[in-house]
């Protein structure tokens, strides 16, 4: 059991950025908000924790009366952390020993304020292995998913995954039911789900962790759902998708943010050719789990030459929709746009520099 013990330095992140299971004063701050603030902070020396001491002028230009009216809520914070407490909820905030430093690392600034959680903040210092997918797919998939996550639990490792419907569900379960751990990712609901039967049994054994970015009473967001998927690819130390939509869905949309940011650059796909989606999937160049190809991901060129090659010249009208990362002037994708807007469309010869140096043609 976690002492429920809150830092000051959270209270403050509570007070701010949540609604503290009430409507309150005064909209609590963004994230970009709430990141403002503490730099001002960080600039002045001081720790969030002094903002109850009073607020600095200047922290926030035209928001004063709204930081002090969300800082004041102390009655309405304790109530909250009694209720919470009460059904063993924990909360970390960005410099507690159980926020989720692997999410920490890859997200950095754009790490979530606040950690909600239930159960064992431990399992989150084993091996990590990620299984995400559709809601809605065939039961010998979910028999794949589970005999996968048996296999990986029996490895020593946790099974991460987001706790919805189908493949999450199954991958959490296979875990647990071959007596392994496992860490769920939630985008809402999280004083609900703690109490669900698959999971109570698990979570009073240590096995299970449940991990909320939003409330514990928040209810399902569209954009929540989303968000969450970051948290799955950046808690996985290697990660599998089993299941997607090509082109649309919150899986789709999550393979496609972890190609351009790389959360987790182990990342594969279950081998299926017939799956619409695995298969754009795996022509953008993530791998196949278990194949001949499955080896490390494709550097940005490398997975753009790949499209091309599969494409043809005609790839380059698409290349926009096709791979989406960052493109500064001299980059790769710089070169590729500029030919694009020229119209020149040549097969071979096309020349490319990305930022590391590393310069050739994409044609053979």
């Amino acid at each position: 059991m976690v002492d429920f013990q809150i830092s000051p330095d959270t209270e403050v992140a509570l007070l701010l950025t949540s609604t503290l299971k009430a409507k309150p004063d005064a909209q609590p701050l963004t994230l970009t908000e709430y990141n403002r603030v503490m730099r001002g902070l960080v600039e002045r020396g001081m720790r969030p924790a002094e903002l109850l001491n009073g607020i600095p002028d200047g922290l926030m230009e035209a928001a004063g009366d709204r930081l002090a009216r969300l800082l004041g809520r102390g009655v309405a914070l304790a109530d909250a952390r009694v209720a919470w407490s009460n059904r063993g909820i924990w909360v970390a905030g960005r410099s507690d020993e159980h926020y989720p430093q692997r999410i920490a690392e890859q997200l950095k600034n754009q790490r979530p304020p606040l950690f909600y959680g239930v159960g064992n903040p431990e399992l989150m210092n084993r091996p990590s292995f990620g299984m995400v997918g559709s809601r809605e797919t065939s039961e010998d998939v979910l028999n794949w998913v589970q005999e996968l996550a048996a296999e990986r639990v029996a490895l020593g490792e946790v099974v991460v995954s987001g706790g919805a419907k189908g493949v999450d569900l199954a991958a959490m379960v296979g875990a647990l039911e071959a007596g392994g751990g496992s860490i769920g990712l939630l985008a809402n609901d999280l004083a609900k789900l703690a109490l669900s039967k698959p999971f109570r049994t698990p979570l009073r054994n240590g096995n299970l962790l449940l991990l909320s970015a939003s409330e514990p009473e928040e209810r399902f967001k569209a954009w929540k759902a989303m968000e969450r998927n970051k948290f799955i690819y950046s808690m996985s130390k290697q990660l599998v998708v089993v299941a997607s939509a090509s082109g649309s869905g919150g899986t789709w949309a999550g393979a496609m943010e972890n190609l351009e940011h790389r959360f987790c650059t182990a990342t594969y796909l279950r081998h299926d050719v017939g799956d619409a989606g695995l298969s754009a999937l795996h022509r953008l160049g993530i791998p196949w789990w278990g194949a001949v190809d499955a080896a490390p991901q494709m550097t940005e060129w490398e997975r753009i030459r790949k499209h091309l090659l599969n494409h043809g010249p005609d790839g380059l009208k698409n290349i926009r929709k096709a791979i989406e990362f960052p493109g500064k002037e001299g980059t790769l994708k710089g070169l590729l746009l500029e030919r694009v807007e020229s119209g020149d469309l040549v097969r071979k010869g096309i020349k490319y520099a990305v930022s590391d140096g590393h310069q050739g043609t994409l044609f053979e």
